[in-house]
């Protein structure tokens, strides 16, 4: 009888070590399907990387002609200022000398 209540326990063991094992072996396989998954969506990612760097090449270049921009516009509101100063003391010579 004991033999027979250690064969039992023994049985019930391993049949839930054999579960368990199952288990792992179903995570295992859906680990593959994603990895493989991923491979196969490699080229797509390359290419949308590919693409975001483009877009970021692009957007730094327009940022740089912006600033260009409006340091030119500075430098022309400048010339205004020192061109409207400039009259103005051409006036004061002429009012002052006639």
């Amino acid at each position: 009888m004991y033999r027979s209540d250690e064969i039992e326990q023994n049985s019930i063991l391993l049949s839930s070590r054999i579960e368990a094992l199952k288990d792992l072996m179903q995570k295992l396989r859906d680990q593959i399907y994603l990895t493989n998954t991923n491979i196969d969506r490699l080229p797509d990612i390359m290419a949308q990387l590919r693409q975001l760097d483009s877009v970021t090449v692009t957007w730094n270049e327009a940022k740089e002609t912006v600033d260009i921009f409006d340091r030119l516009q500075t430098l022309q509101n400048l010339l205004k200022e020192e061109e409207t100063t400039m009259e103005d003391n051409w006036k004061g010579i002429k009012e002052a000398s006639t």
